[in-house]
């Protein structure tokens, strides 16, 4: 079955609305074995709904509209239906003594422009709103089912759910569509597929795709089957062979955050940590504040900016800033180490760096960032060169932070867990 939406809406072509309501019908369409090739976004105009309408109907086995069944001037959906399909607008007794009792719950009158709400299209089935006032509209002009939703978020999933996916479901008996979300970190797009191209062509009903997220990627599998089962299981043989090959880049699945798995393994080896940032200003004690129950792992976190705070709040000597600078791995090692004796904590999380556009220099360009990681057996550094403006910088760095602490403790749980600070 071939499903398209369209979307109505100025507020979406300006950018002003994002367009939650194909993402969530996409995802629910796709788990009841229906596939969506395409999504149209138009504006509130007649002309251009009647046209993607048209168009559709050269295309899809159904088609689901969402937005202009409102009762404003500016909701023309109606309108265009009617003229696109040669059908008369017709007023519904029934459809307005709904809305009637809706209103008369509500102890207030019915305006006089909600009058517009019971016009529709002749022949189509109308469809209850659980929610709002706006009906829902099903025609079937030549071989294409349309469903036709209001665009407001609730009341379009009360009806999607209630009406538009129990029908889907049965003309997609017999294939089931399953997805999978491995998130990466550490890694690059280009990098993933190299590593995973050898394996694509092998992958029979699974395809794998690469999305770029927030300082991330990740890698969605999508099996399909002739049910459910067969759809699982091709995934779960899938992503066996994907770990293979990515090993620790991939930290968690759909629901899960890079500080949450982070917070996880502090949890579970009952460890401590206290972190230092300058360039971040926060970010990376922000995300792991996030988790509940944080203050069980986090003893403090302290942000030391400037040269003077680093030498008069983590004892940074002035001559180690004198002679190194501000951002050099010789800073950020006692950054690490001395916030973690403040502390008396397991483990020194401290990162300082330079994120532009201005104090680069040749030897320390934008972007120019260390970590270092203070535990019981010394302190592990690493560089990093980011390539984006400040505040994509300085995100970028908060999350290596986090990743390097991740994959220490994924390496070395088991030497650490046990080797307590007095």
């Amino acid at each position: 079955m071939q499903v398209e939406l369209i979307t109505i809406g100025d507020e979406l072509l300006y950018g002003k609305t994002l367009d939650t309501n194909a993402a969530y019908m996409s995802e629910n369409l796709g788990a009841i074995g229906v596939t969506v090739v395409r999504v149209t976004t138009v504006g509130d105009t007649v002309e251009h709904i009647e046209e993607a309408l048209h168009s559709a109907v050269t295309r899809a086995d159904a088609v689901i509209v969402t937005g202009g069944l409102g009762p404003t001037p500016d909701d023309l959906t109606r309108q265009a239906v009617a003229q696109a399909f040669g059908r008369g607008l017709v007023f519904r007794e029934d459809v307005y003594r709904d809305i009637e009792m809706r209103w008369k719950r509500r102890g207030k009158p019915v305006p006089e422009s909600a009058r517009i709400l019971a016009h529709v299209p002749e022949g189509t089935e109308v469809m209850k709103n659980a929610v709002g006032a706006a009906a829902g509209l099903k025609l079937t002009h030549e071989r294409t089912i349309f469903f036709f939703l209001p665009g407001v978020p609730d009341e379009m999933r009360s009806m999607m759910d209630d009406c538009v996916l129990p029908f889907l479901a049965t003309k997609a008996a017999g294939r089931a569509i399953r997805h999978r979300l491995l998130k990466t970190a550490g890694i690059t797009e280009s990098a993933l597929h190299e590593k995973l191209q050898g394996i694509e062509g092998g992958i029979q009903a699974v395809k794998i795709a690469y999305l770029p997220q927030h300082y991330e990627v990740h890698v969605r599998l999508t099996a399909d089957g002739t049910s459910v089962k067969v759809a699982e299981n091709s995934l779960a043989r899938t992503e066996k062979v994907v770990r293979e090959h990515l090993g620790y880049y991939i930290y968690g699945t759909a629901d899960e955050s890079l500080e949450g798995v982070v917070a996880g393994l502090l949890l579970d080896g009952g460890m401590s940590l206290c972190v230092a940032e300058s360039c971040t200003g926060g970010l990376i004690t922000g995300r792991l504040t996030d988790i509940p129950g944080s203050s069980k792992f986090l003893e403090r976190g302290v942000i030391v900016y400037s040269g003077k705070s680093k030498n008069e709040m983590l004892s940074v000597s002035k001559e180690t800033l004198e002679t190194y600078g501000t951002v050099s791995p010789e800073t950020t090692k006692c950054m690490a180490e001395n916030v973690m004796m403040l502390g008396r904590t397991d483990l020194g999380l401290a990162v300082t760096g330079i994120m532009g556009p201005s104090g680069e220099t040749p030897e320390k360009p934008a972007g120019l960032v260390y970590i270092s990681l203070a535990h019981a057996d010394g302190t592990y550094d690493k560089e990093f060169r980011f390539a984006g403006d400040r505040v994509t910088n300085k995100n970028l760095a908060a999350q290596a932070a986090l990743n390097e602490l991740r994959l220490f403790l994924l390496k070395n749980f088991k030497q650490i867990s046990n080797r307590r600070t007095p």
